[in-house]
């Protein structure tokens, strides 16, 4: 299960809003978060570029298990219940070794070169 809890406060006529994602699953998951608010979403932004995670009004984020994040943003929408909701929930693929890295990863084993046929 993947998950979020939301809050707002209203500021000079614009609305603030928190959200923290948890992943409580025991394995790696790719979370979208959607924007509810009812008018446009101002996202997060570093020098006048937004924040890699965002992609329109959505946030994507990897997880890991037991990982929680943050993510906010702001709207000149007055605050809702839920401003924010989980749209969707996969398994990731990032970081998970496939068959033949786990076995190249192992370390050389051979049989010792006699055979002890004694009874023990």
């Amino acid at each position: 299960m993947v998950d979020i809890t939301t809050s707002t406060k209203r500021q000079n006529g614009v609305t603030l809003v928190h959200a923290t994602v948890t992943n409580t699953r025991a394995t790696t998951q790719t979370v979208s978060v959607r924007s509810q608010v009812d008018g446009p979403t101002w996202l997060p932004r570093h020098d006048g570029i937004p924040a890699s995670e965002w992609t329109d009004e959505t946030w994507t984020a990897v997880l890991k298990p037991g990982e929680t994040r943050g993510l906010g943003f702001a709207t000149p929408a007055e605050p809702t219940d839920s401003p924010a909701e989980i749209v969707s929930v996969s398994r990731s693929q990032e970081n998970e070794r496939n068959n033949e890295d786990i076995i190249s990863s192992l370390e050389d084993w051979s049989p010792p070169n006699t055979i002890s046929t004694e009874k023990q």
